[in-house]
């Protein structure tokens, strides 16, 4: 596949049968300056059977526009920059796959945590003197799909203004009755607090 455009942004999504590993190689080319790149990732796509929830990574976005419906609505705006200034408004967002076998209700948890720290700050949060830095959590519940295949969820999420610079955890739990939790989580960086003192 090849994807020609002018511009410094751009996505291409492809459908890839489950149950192999892939290599994923970009490359890209400005004649103009005569340089190019590539990059090569290896991708697992495990096979998951029917009704057996399975849930992506978290996609990030700018939060502009209305909220996405689906994810090809969102290729475009994607960007895997992870590092964000306190009150930043970032889009957060995620598939998941294996449901629509049965009728159930969907449990949501997004949260920003501060990351473990070193030995000193993990330390004193066990012993109570230091807390954690946290976000405001966002939980929500809603029924699951009527029919098997991709549900795609997206939401926006505030960068607390009050965060200090460091590494902060963004994680999305998803749980239904009878069901394991599903846990995914994707590190980011909180920087700039200085600058806007």
């Amino acid at each position: 596949y090849a994807v020609r455009r002018d511009g410094e942004r751009g996505g291409l999504a492809l459908t890839v049968p489950s149950g192999t590993d892939y290599v994923v190689s970009v490359e890209t080319w400005r004649p103009d300056s005569a340089r190019a790149g590539r990059i090569r990732q290896g991708l697992s796509a495990p096979f998951v059977p029917r009704d057996v929830p399975a849930v992506s990574d978290l996609l990030l976005a700018p939060a502009e526009g209305p909220l996405p419906e689906r994810l090809d609505d969102l290729i475009d705006a994607l960007h895997a920059r992870s590092v964000f200034a306190p009150g930043d408004t970032v889009r957060v967002a995620w598939e998941v796959h294996g449901l629509g076998w049965r009728p159930e209700q969907l449990g949501y948890r997004v949260e920003v945590r501060e990351n473990a720290g070193g030995f000193f700050s993990r330390l004193g949060r066990s012993l109570g003197v230091v807390g954690d830095r946290r976000g405001q959590d966002l939980d929500w519940t809603e029924a699951g799909p009527e029919t098997p295949g991709p549900l795609f969820r997206a939401v926006d999420v505030v960068i607390p203004r009050d965060f200090e610079d460091g590494r902060f955890t963004l994680r999305l739990e998803v749980s239904s009755v009878g069901r394991s939790a599903l846990v995914t989580e994707r590190e980011i960086e909180v920087r700039g607090r200085a600058q806007r003192r």
